[in-house]
């Protein structure tokens, strides 16, 4: 029996054909420890139950490029508010989403049981945008508004161009449409409007359906697959924003089960580890967290972490196999203690689909925090299914026009219209001109009321600041319409006023899309009713005993402080009471309203204007700058810790260090603290250089020597005639040519260089003449002997005598400078018959 060649690729055996019957065999591949690892053995059965045995030579497998994220660039509306509900992951019983959330109670924005969707609260008429380029092929648009016979109401489909990074086609639709602008077979670009949003279809608010499903398959979420090309995902105009890089600012925070002080801790996270956020919500926010194999996230306060747009993120794509909470990768990633392949394994990446920052990439590896009972990161090799993405946003949104939320916030309401303050929970409120004017208001001030919110939600809000405000106050104009009309008509009440240290949703004594959770003042305008809340889960604890009423109408300023565990309440600047409670330890602040009516009058709602909030905790309104400065001169600061350590008597604004040196370079910050809070400046160095070279007071004269019969001299060490100083302390000074070297006849330049600890170095030269002595002439005028010898300009000469050579020293006659002329000394001192002279150059 003859048989054609095989092969195999990329790990797959390819058939094998015989020749003689055309028969197709699937081979099956063997180890075989004796040959070499390319190498395998492969068993072929035919049909009838023949076999033969023949060997092949395997291709390596080759290591696949990482998956690209995508193709969706944009969240698809201009502007949105809550995130209401994610994709249920789990089929039949149970619940879960990509944040690594499971229960049986859906609590927003988590998903609920079957949930095929992502949705988020947008306002009816509100523009919606193509997420990725495509082309469409359903376009349904006949249902007229509030219309929910149907489950998507009208609704558009998009046949998406790009594949997902798993290799599906997918099709994406928008549901609960008001109305839809494009046409069947229309191609669409990123960014194209599609239509209007509304509630139409199955929905009972004002909200977009963002539905992903594989073509001719199932839906699937967005987040876990990763089809957003960037891991921080914004709308256009960057009023709504999914996902979040935080980093850790306390020394240590502990990873909770839940968003709650109460509950169990999981692991703990460490100073400056990044992690990736799904959301935040009650002063906490849920991460990712790798190495283990009971929670794909936990929970870490906000009070302990800040968020940044920094680091890498990277996403292990889930196994194509159906999901379970608990489910691992079937190849999990090992996380190495050195970006080696050869280092130990310190942890694992276990489940797909979360979310790794990585603050440092080498050699192929990104380092990823580990936590745990101490401080660890370690590194992690991507594979042919991580997603690494190559920017965390859109470059085209501008993250300076995204609204701020750090202290200190104030709105007057001065423009009539639209208000875009703040992020609302299903509705724009509107700016209207109004009377009476607030207490030094314009008499514009924000009307607030559930009328504009097609849906269920009886309650409206505006929410400001951040999940990690602690200690802080907000206020604001409120006006109390004590029992209008439409009140007593109906038989119901509307609640509205101020609150802070919220959980994000702004729920006020509401269930609807998120409970209320926050410390709230709040009055009741069916009785004048003003009660200090307490909201959790929108049930209310009033701190007031008894009860307390305000029934004069108009404007009041209401007021909540909020110092560690005392919440304070104050009406038109007056304290009402103070309140001792830790339920809530962080949160964003704002204004609110909820209707509590049998019917739906018209009228309703409630206006405010002034708001304001601001810390309580001392606020560092600029900031210190790191500085760099000469070796001993002066720098001022504004800290006071040099390192760890307090500075001494270092309790003013400024810090002066006079006369700086090496030791006092390093780390200074600034605390600052008050009553109420502390607030850390950011970390400034004082970095210490010395630019300046020593000073040269005196250098080494010029000098000359004298040649010995071969016409040579030996330089001596002359630098102990240089005399030099620097600000750092000891100078060594050098010369070259060296001590010891010979020297020829002639003139030759001694450089000597003075260097200072920092290598900074001045110079200044001197000449040495090497000479031959000159022949020295004597006269006699009468028995005085006259001693004559030739001289070379700047020159030194010494003449010396003895009076008998065996003396043991010459003694000095006289010393003098040359002048090119010849010189002459007479030597009258002479009483023996006999005198000894000799000339030396110097």
């Amino acid at each position: 029996m003859v048989y054609g060649r095989g092969s195999a690729r990329s790990g797959k055996v390819s058939n094998w054909l015989d020749l003689t019957g055309a028969s197709i065999y699937s081979p099956q591949v063997q180890s075989n420890h004796d040959l070499n690892p390319m190498i395998g053995l492969i068993q072929s059965r035919k049909l009838s139950g023949l076999a033969t045995w023949v060997c092949c030579v395997m291709a390596p497998v080759a290591v696949e490029a990482q998956l690209s994220p995508g193709p969706y660039e944009i969240l698809p509306y201009q502007d949105g508010f809550i995130i209401e509900a994610f994709k249920d992951l789990l089929a039949g019983t149970g619940i879960a989403d990509w944040t690594g959330w499971s229960g049986s109670t859906w609590v927003s924005p988590d998903a609920y049981d079957e949930h095929i969707g992502t949705d988020v609260s947008v306002q009816t008429g509100t523009p919606l945008f193509v997420s990725a380029a495509g082309t469409v092929t359903e376009a349904v648009n006949g249902y007229p508004r509030n219309d929910h016979s149907t489950y998507c109401g009208n609704y558009v489909k998009v046949a998406v161009t790009d594949g997902s990074p798993n290799g599906e086609a997918i099709d994406l639709t928008y549901c609960h449409m008001l109305s839809v602008s494009v046409s069947v077979g229309q191609h669409v670009n990123v960014g194209d409007q599609v239509g209007l949003s509304d509630n139409t279809g199955n929905s009972t608010s004002e909200h977009v359906h963002f539905q992903t499903e594989i073509r001719g398959g199932g839906q699937t979420c967005p987040f876990y697959w990763a089809h957003f090309k960037y891991p921080i995902m914004f709308n256009p105009a960057g009023t709504i924003q999914i996902g979040r890089v935080m980093k850790v600012t306390a020394a240590s925070t502990p990873i909770r089960t839940d968003r709650f002080d109460s509950s169990s801790q999981i692991s703990t996270a460490w100073q400056n580890q990044l992690y990736f956020c799904s959301y935040p919500k009650r002063g906490y926010y849920q991460v990712f967290i790798p190495n283990n194999t009971g929670y794909r996230s936990g929970w870490i306060r906000a009070t302990g972490v800040d968020e940044v747009f920094t680091g890498t993120v990277m996403q292990a794509l889930p196994d194509n196999v159906t999901f379970t909470q608990l489910g691992q990768l079937q190849a999990p990633y090992a996380i190495r203690s050195a970006a080696s392949d050869s280092a130990s394994q310190i942890g694992q990446i276990v489940f797909g689909g979360g979310r790794f920052v990585a603050d440092q990439v080498t050699n192929g590896f990104y380092r990823i925090p580990v936590p745990g009972a101490s401080a660890a990161w370690g590194w992690v090799k991507p594979t042919n299914r991580t997603i690494v993405y190559p920017q965390l946003t859109n470059p085209n949104v501008n993250l300076a026009l995204v609204p701020n939320s750090n202290f200190p916030l104030r709105e007057s309401f001065s423009t009539t219209g639209t208000s875009m303050f703040g992020r609302p929970k299903f509705n724009r409120s509107v700016v209207n001109s109004f009377s009476p004017a607030s207490p030094g208001g314009d008499g514009k001030a924000l009307f607030m009321t559930d009328i504009t919110n097609f849906g269920d939600g009886t309650s409206e809000s505006v929410t400001v600041g951040r999940p990690g405000h602690t200690n802080y106050y907000v206020q604001g104009d409120v006006y109390f319409n004590y029992r209008p009309a439409y009140v007593v008509s109906d038989g119901g009440w509307e609640r509205y006023g101020i609150f802070l240290r919220d959980d994000g949703f702004a729920g006020l004594d509401t269930t609807f899309e998120g409970a209320g959770n926050a410390y709230a003042f709040l009055w009741d305008v069916d009785d004048g009713r003003l009660r200090a809340a307490k909201l959790v889960d929108a049930a209310i604890t009033d701190f007031f005993s008894p009860a307390r009423y305000v029934t004069n109408g108009g404007w009041h300023t209401m007021r909540i402080e909020a110092r560690t565990n005392q919440i304070k309440f104050f009406l038109d600047g007056q304290l009402m009471v103070t309140a001792n409670d830790s339920t809530f330890a962080s949160g964003q602040c704002g204004i609110g309203y909820s209707q509590h009516f049998n019917g739906n009058p018209a009228g309703r709602g409630a206006y405010f204007d002034n708001f304001a909030a601001d810390s309580l905790e001392p606020l560092i309104t600029t900031q210190p700058q790191s500085q760099t400065v000469e070796l001993s001169s002066n720098v001022t600061f504004t800290q006071w810790y040099f390192g760890t350590n307090a500075l001494s008597g270092a309790t003013g604004t400024n810090l002066t260090r006079t006369q700086v040196g090496f030791a006092q370079a390093g780390g200074y910050s600034v605390r600052v603290t008050n009553t109420y809070g502390t607030a850390m400046g950011e970390p400034v160095t004082l970095t210490v250089v010395d630019t300046t070279a020593p000073s040269i007071s005196a250098c080494a004269s010029n000098r000359a020597l004298a040649a010995d019969s071969g016409g040579q001299a030996v330089l001596p060490d002359l630098t102990g005639q240089v005399a030099a100083t620097d600000a750092s302390g000891a100078v060594t000074v050098t010369q070259n040519p060296p001590p010891g070297t010979t020297l020829g006849q002639g003139v030759t330049n001694i450089t000597f260089t003075a260097r200072d600890s920092s290598s900074n170095a001045s110079v200044c030269v001197a000449t040495v003449t090497v000479l031959q002595p000159p022949d020295m002439t004597i006269s006699f005028s009468g028995a005085t002997p006259s001693l004559m010898f030739p001289t070379q300009a700047g020159v030194g000469y010494r003449v010396e005598y003895k009076d008998r050579l065996e003396d043991a020293g010459w003694q000095v006659l006289v010393v003098t400078n040359g002048n090119g002329s010849p010189f002459t000394i007479s030597d009258g001192a002479v009483t023996n018959a006999m005198r000894f002279y000799r000339v030396e150059v110097q």
